[in-house]
């Protein structure tokens, strides 16, 4: 049976008997936390049987290498507490947990495939690191993030941890955390066609509302995930919920396309086409449902790699958006052959479209010459009337921004399918 999740005061109450004792007789007491990384996509792949199966091998394993008198307990969805209150030397508790750690690591190959398990451990030590339990409980998680971004583990120091509401540390490991966790929220911003005001789609925006520290800008939490290496499940998070809204939405009547925007990391994986086929499959939504937003600059990174994962998710039917377009690296050369279907003209020219006469004309250079290759483009970061106006006379076909429509929950959105008309009546094109 899958050990219960125990209420936090359990936790510390279960700790503190260990200081208490461990101050009597002047010795350490070593805490680990344990986040089984990967365990909600094994739920949402597997089924909840397999995700139980490696959280009952989780706990098989902690049991195998502690000693007498030490604790273990589940202490939330994906993570276990292990207290061993007899602690006289921290490297040898260190070098414990990392060859723990690299136990868990092969629980994944057990169970499949798909399984893939990517523990964190984080270690806080009394009285070194806290001499109370709600210290040394939040110095083990804030190690998480350390031992993430460095590869082993390490210990924190008191003053990393009194500075800790402004620590990037903090922010990796309570983002990661909210990834594995589900806690990361997709909001929606519709797109409509300058043509006639028709509906175009929406495109899925991440959002974290942290119970910590508040909301957290994506300026903010984007590139924290990009170097602590958690954008790659932040980005196949973001897939799954945004196609398990289309077939939601599908449910209700209610068809709509999403655009998702896919990191680097992702596009540089070489199961990268397969993975986005077999969530499709998973959430039984048509292909042409989902468009792929890929920076020019990821795409340049590697351009022969890249233009043939593009032009295999293309002929399954996917459509690929070049988003960020003018601000990369690409030649003519490229664009000739640029396995795509739009261009997302970036928000920076059209910030500026109404200051910058150069601005303009790039802008009206990209929207003719992506038309002479039969590219859609669409304009984003439209935060202005005379921005719409001046895309509209350059025969942009698809606008978006915060002008037309904000992101908004996915519960808006079927109502907005029918008012893009009246939305844009003022910007569409002229017959």
């Amino acid at each position: 049976m899958v050990p219960d999740i125990l209420p936090r005061p359990v936790v510390l109450a279960k700790l503190n008997e260990f200081l208490v004792g461990a101050r009597g007789a002047d010795r350490g007491v070593g805490v680990l936390i344990i986040h089984v990384g990967g365990l909600r996509r094994v739920n949402l792949c597997g089924g909840y049987a397999a995700g139980d199966r490696i959280l009952l091998d989780v706990r098989d394993r902690l049991q195998s290498v502690a000693r007498r008198g030490d604790w273990i307990g589940r202490i939330g969805d994906e993570d276990f507490a292990f207290i061993a209150p007899n602690v006289s030397d921290e490297g040898q508790l260190l070098l414990g947990a990392d060859k723990l750690k690299r136990a868990l690591e092969t629980l994944g190959a057990l169970h499949g495939p798909g399984a893939m398990i990517v523990p964190s451990i984080g270690v806080a030590v009394f009285p070194k690191d806290g001499e109370d339990p709600e210290r040394l409980l939040w110095t083990a998680d804030l190690a998480i993030g350390m031992t993430e971004r460095q590869g082993t583990l390490v210990p924190v120091s008191g003053n990393e941890l009194d500075e800790a509401p402004k620590n990037q540390w903090q922010l990796e490991t309570l983002l990661v955390r909210a990834v594995d966790r589900g806690e990361i929220e997709l909001h929606y911003q519709p797109k409509f066609n300058l043509r006639d005001g028709s509906y175009a789609g929406v495109e899925a925006l991440a959002r974290w509302t942290s119970a910590e520290l508040g909301d957290v800008s994506p300026g903010v939490f984007i590139p924290i995930a990009e170097a602590s290496g958690a954008i790659e499940n932040l980005t196949w998070s973001c897939v799954h919920s945004a196609l398990q809204q289309v077939a939601e939405w599908r449910s209700q009547g209610f068809q709509s396309s999403v655009a998702v925007n896919i990191s680097v990391t992702c596009l540089r994986a070489v199961e990268f086409s397969e993975r986005i086929r077999g969530a499709l499959g998973l959430w039984n939504v048509n292909p042409s449902s989902l468009t792929l937003e890929i920076t020019e600059s990821a795409v340049m990174e590697n351009p022969e790699r890249s233009f043939g994962v593009l032009r295999d998710l293309r002929q399954f039917g996917v459509r690929i958006s070049i988003d960020d377009f003018g601000t990369g690296h690409s030649s003519f050369a490229y664009f000739r052959g640029l396995p795509a279907d739009e261009l997302k003209i970036d928000r920076s020219f059209v910030a500026s479209l109404s200051k910058s006469t150069a601005d303009g004309h790039i802008v009206r250079s990209i929207i003719d010459l992506a038309h002479k290759f039969d590219f859609t483009v669409v304009a984003e970061g439209i935060e202005e009337e005379q921005s719409a106006t001046i895309l509209r006379d350059m025969q942009c076909d698809v606008a978006q921004g915060y002008h037309l429509s904000r992101p908004m929950t996915a519960d808006k959105i079927p109502g907005l399918s029918n008012t893009g008309m009246k939305l844009l009546a003022p910007y569409l094109r002229r017959a």
